[in-house]
């Protein structure tokens, strides 16, 4: 069975998508290869990295894996 999860654009003009429903892990893999990336770059806060095996779980899909270029731990929220 198909994973399957929904996607909105609050202003169609731009990139941003907000995506909820499904595995981060195919969602990313699926994001990255419709979007033809060839690196990324994860900014992610220092709760995420530091409380939880989840950075490393989502360094090591391998959609991310083979693309990542780097990591920056401790972004502050904004709004």
């Amino acid at each position: 069975m198909a994973a399957s999860y929904s996607q909105f654009r609050q202003q169609p003009d731009r990139s941003e998508t907000v995506t909820f429903g499904g595995s981060y892990k195919d969602v990313l893999s699926k994001e990255l290869d419709k979007l033809d990336v060839q690196k990324v770059y994860l900014v992610v806060s220092k709760s995420l990295a530091g409380n939880s095996s989840e950075l490393e779980q989502i360094q090591n899909v391998p959609a991310i894996k083979k693309r990542l270029a780097g990591t920056k731990v401790g972004v502050r929220p904004h709004g």
